[in-house]
């Protein structure tokens, strides 16, 4: 109950970048925590971001190039950044969570990276993070 509540909150943060759809807490094996649409987000336009999460959010895949940045002496990720022809992805890595903020394509992601200190909060309310 108290993640649900983080998640309506964290949708209020949401709100106020343009373009910001959604958030998704993913577990390091891609499993779905939890799972949020903005309240501007249509029914459908809500279904249809949490399909995108679910195909394009691969939480293995995420952990390996953090592996590899590592071991290229890169550093630990900050956030990886996607962009597809509808939607934006920004990924924040809080081992072992990692958390997808989902925007539209156009969406600013400086303004989305404002939100790293809010997703940190969440993905320690549920269990894992900084």
């Amino acid at each position: 109950a108290a993640a649900a509540q983080l998640g309506d909150a964290l949708s209020g943060v949401l709100e106020r970048v343009a373009g910001a759809r959604g958030v998704v807490v993913m577990d390091q094996d891609g499993g779905v925590l939890l799972q949020h649409a903005c309240a501007s987000a249509e029914p459908a336009r809500a279904a249809k971001i949490a399909a995108v999460a679910g195909d394009a959010l691969n939480a293995p895949l995420i952990a390996a190039v953090a592996e590899h940045s590592a071991k290229l002496q890169l550093g630990k990720p900050e956030y990886i950044a996607a962009w597809y022809e509808e939607y934006a992805l920004v990924l924040l890595s809080f081992p072992p969570l990692t958390v997808a903020l989902i925007a539209d394509s156009n969406a600013r992601v400086s303004e989305l990276l404002r939100l790293r200190p809010a997703c940190s909060a969440l993905a320690a309310e549920i269990g894992g993070g900084e």
